[in-house]
């Protein structure tokens, strides 16, 4: 009879395994959105350029300040060295071009 009451009962560190399950889930969505964040940062300072250490990101800046292929060439060096970065370097200014236009389109401030 002194043992119905206790096998009646759940376990009494049942609370305490939710409780530490719970955290570990946390700590693994914390730790994969900051993998996520390292993925996107990195593919946003992607080198167009190794000659003259030119990024992706600074060449979107430039073409949506409105620099042509040419003006990036001439600021930042881009497609002087060996060349080989040029097509991917005029391919982003491009698609930013595009895509500030398009912008800009719905936009009273242009």
């Amino acid at each position: 009879m002194a043992y119905s009451g206790f096998i009646s009962h759940p376990a009494p560190c049942s609370g305490r395994l939710h409780f530490s399950l719970k955290i570990l889930l946390q700590i693994l969505l914390i730790q994969t959105k900051l993998q996520i964040k390292v993925i996107l940062i990195w593919i946003n300072t992607m080198y167009v350029c190794l000659c003259k250490a030119v990024t992706q990101q600074q060449i979107r800046q430039a073409a949506a300040d409105g620099a042509s292929y040419a003006d990036i060439r001439k600021e930042l060096g881009v497609g002087t060295d060996c060349g080989c970065c040029g097509q991917c370097a005029k391919q982003i200014v491009r698609e930013t071009s595009t895509t500030a236009v398009a912008a800009c389109e719905f936009s009273e401030a242009c």
